[in-house]
């Protein structure tokens, strides 16, 4: 279940709070467990990512109303690249997807 408004998640991050995730994610993490370095929060956050902002910008959606729902089908296991630091431009790679409930469809 989505919403119900935009916030912000920490000083840069626009997005619409999602719930009922906490389940999945929980399973993320058990069978992702031996692959790369684990992760370094402390809770998972259900949220889809509306926008990233310069720190603590002010953002015009913040606080608009959204409601919706999904069903999640697969799981993707994508790694973040930082281009440089001084322009820090973001680029994805897809290394896995997971059907839910299956096994992974491509080889990490």
């Amino acid at each position: 279940m989505l919403g119900p408004a935009v916030v912000m998640l920490g000083p840069s991050v626009v997005c619409v709070p999602a719930a009922g995730l906490d389940h999945l994610a929980s399973d993320v993490l058990a069978v992702t467990a031996g692959l790369g370095q684990p992760p370094t929060h402390d809770r998972f956050t259900g949220h889809l990512t509306v926008a990233r902002v310069r720190r603590n910008a002010a953002c015009t959606l913040v606080g608009h109303a959204v409601a919706g729902s999904f069903d999640v089908t697969s799981v993707a296991l994508v790694r973040s690249h930082l281009s440089n630091a001084s322009q820090p431009v973001r680029r994805y790679e897809t290394l896995a997807t997971f059907a839910v409930g299956g096994t992974p469809t491509s080889d990490p």
